[in-house]
């Protein structure tokens, strides 16, 4: 059993913005713990480096790294949130165990 760290977000496919989207949020995740309603919104960039078009995999890996390191994600909120631009959260990782 590896350890690796996570954001707490649950992803659906968005093929209107050929991305993700934001399905739920993990239970006391870092994502919940932000205090910002991400249900909805659209994966844009991790880090600075823009996702569209990205496998699921390659997302993964750049939301994927050691517990307590950080991750900065730009959203695009659905058209009906009160959000009118993209956002940018930054979030911190937290332990999960993944089982081989």
């Amino acid at each position: 059993m590896n350890r690796v760290g996570g954001v707490g977000l649950i992803f659906e496919t968005d093929s209107v913005n050929q991305g993700l989207r934001i399905a739920d949020m993990k239970m006391n995740g870092p994502a919940m713990k932000s205090g910002i309603d991400m249900r909805g919104m659209t994966l844009v960039a991790i880090n600075g480096q823009p996702v569209v078009n990205s496998s699921i995999e390659q997302i993964a890996s750049k939301l994927l790294g050691p517990p307590g390191s950080k991750v900065q994600l730009l959203l695009r909120p659905p058209m009906s949130s009160r959000y009118a631009r993209p956002i940018e959260v930054l979030l911190e990782r937290e332990a999960f165990a993944i089982v081989d």
